[in-house]
């Protein structure tokens, strides 16, 4: 028997869509017969494992080969359209969340566009992860109250998340970098809701983003997984800062967490902590996060419970 081990903290299973399809169909009926999961393993035939090297290189067909044919990510004749620089609503939740539904997002993520290492054939960036120690790093001690905390969004960390390549500047397709051009832009436009007087309906209206820029404090903090000239390119095109301690996050009531080359190994701690804690991932993570002083003193609580310790 061989047993393969993923060593690099990126997800990598996928089923092509009409294999995943056809295995459904053979598959017993729930309370029903389960003569086919009875079968010796002589009887089942097991197509042999083929190991492709997939790093530095757009994944987009590869990543999707498990959504079915008729969906907007299986039409070849697709062509991304550019990033826009503006942010409006999200309208549609499970749409938006839809890869099957969304061909942008070939160029929208540092795991599509160019994963830093990539050995194995056939990856997804949407699977389920491991468990993580809720408690790893978290030190009540080093936190503040509420009231104290700093009234500003925090995220710093380095250029992880893809393969940074200068010929082609595909690091800005990658999501790190877009959040961090985003937040310090002072182009863009947003969507917001507001109400004249107190009871009056809510309204939508359009805004600048860089009227709330003191409100945010997002940077880099090193350079990593990127070619020379590009490595050079990224400290002038985006805003750095000095390296901190991973503390330095419990000073802010709102903290951001997001993947780096896959899931963020600092969720559950930040969990832990008297911050709210706003969340991006491709992969489906477990928790939750609350807003405001009730609900960050809650989630704690809940955190401790529900998360399996090591």
């Amino acid at each position: 028997m061989d047993l393969v081990f993923n060593g690099v903290d990126e997800p990598r299973v996928i089923v092509p869509h009409g294999t995943l399809k056809s295995s459904l169909r053979s598959c017993p009926e729930r309370g029903g017969s389960d003569h086919t999961v009875n079968r010796s393993l002589s009887e089942i035939a097991s197509p042999p494992y083929e190991f492709l090297n997939n790093d530095k290189q757009n994944i987009w067909e590869l990543a999707t080969i498990s959504c079915p044919s008729g969906s907007p990510a299986a039409n070849t004749r697709f062509s991304p359209r550019p990033q826009p620089r503006d942010l409006d609503f999200v309208r549609n939740v499970s749409y938006v969340k839809d890869t099957c539904q969304n061909p942008d997002a070939s160029m929208r993520h540092g795991f599509i566009v160019a994963p830093n290492t990539l050995p194995l054939n056939l990856p997804r960036p949407d699977h389920a992860i491991p468990d993580y120690r809720p408690d790893t790093h978290y030190n009540a001690e080093l936190d503040f109250p509420w009231t104290s905390k700093l009234n500003q969004l925090y995220w710093v960390g380095s250029t992880t998340g893809g393969n940074s390549q200068a010929h082609n500047h595909n690091y800005r397709l990658m999501h790190r970098e877009r959040l961090v051009d985003f937040l310090n832009s002072a182009q863009v436009n947003i969507t917001l809701l507001g109400r004249a007087l107190p009871g009056a309906p809510w309204q939508s209206f359009r805004t600048s983003l860089s009227r709330f820029r003191n409100l945010f404090n997002v940077a880099f903090t090193r350079t990593v997984q990127c070619e020379e000239a590009a490595c050079e390119a990224l400290t002038k095109e985006y805003r750095f800062r000095i390296r901190t301690g991973a503390d330095d996050a419990y000073k802010y009531r709102f903290v951001f967490d997001m993947d780096g080359n896959a899931w963020s190994g600092r969720y559950y701690t930040l969990l832990r902590s008297r911050s709210t804690v706003l969340k991006q991932a491709s992969s489906a993570s477990l928790g939750t996060s609350g807003s405001g002083r009730g609900c960050t003193t809650s989630r704690s609580v809940w955190i401790r419970r529900s998360c399996r310790r090591w």
